[in-house]
């Protein structure tokens, strides 16, 4: 059976929550067999995973801290003409998720800074994907494309 782990915050924040629900969904659709799990970021499981790939588990907050960044959590990002072609781009069985992916597009645009330096910074942020033991993704919502590309994979 394969394994597919998101570290996030419980209860889960949009994105981590987003990206559990969007894993459920696309494996059932895909036909994949995985356990998938969401586990919080501050249990030993996930410290323990992040550590294997030679980092620590971490929020945004924990990457604010780590490199000196504060951010404006009351701004909100508009989503880009990006996010809005690939919202209108969901395949059917992920279209009732829409409004949730603008939420975190927003979200993901405002803490960009942050997921891109936190590698660098020896953090594992959330949400991190780990597939079959490989840390795939982490500090956003992956691609789309990238999600179905990984799971097909696992067939």
């Amino acid at each position: 059976m394969n394994s597919i782990i998101v570290v996030g915050l419980v209860p889960p924040c949009p994105r981590c929550g987003l990206l559990t629900e969007v894993l459920q969904q696309m494996a059932r659709t895909l036909a994949v067999e995985a356990d998938i799990r969401h586990i919080d970021v501050g249990t030993e499981e996930a410290k323990s995973l992040a550590a294997g790939f030679g980092l620590v588990a971490g929020t945004t907050h924990d990457v604010e801290r780590k490199i000196g960044m504060r951010l404006d959590w009351q701004a909100r990002k508009p989503i880009t003409e990006e996010d809005r072609r690939r919202i209108a781009a969901l395949p059917a069985e992920l279209q009732q998720y829409a409004d949730k992916f603008e939420t975190v597009a927003q979200l993901d645009n405002l803490i960009r800074p942050l997921s891109d330096q936190a590698q660098a910074a020896g953090i594992m942020m959330t949400p991190a994907l780990i597939i079959n033991g490989e840390l795939k993704y982490q500090g956003a919502l992956p691609p789309i494309t990238d999600i179905e590309r990984w799971l097909t994979e696992l067939r």
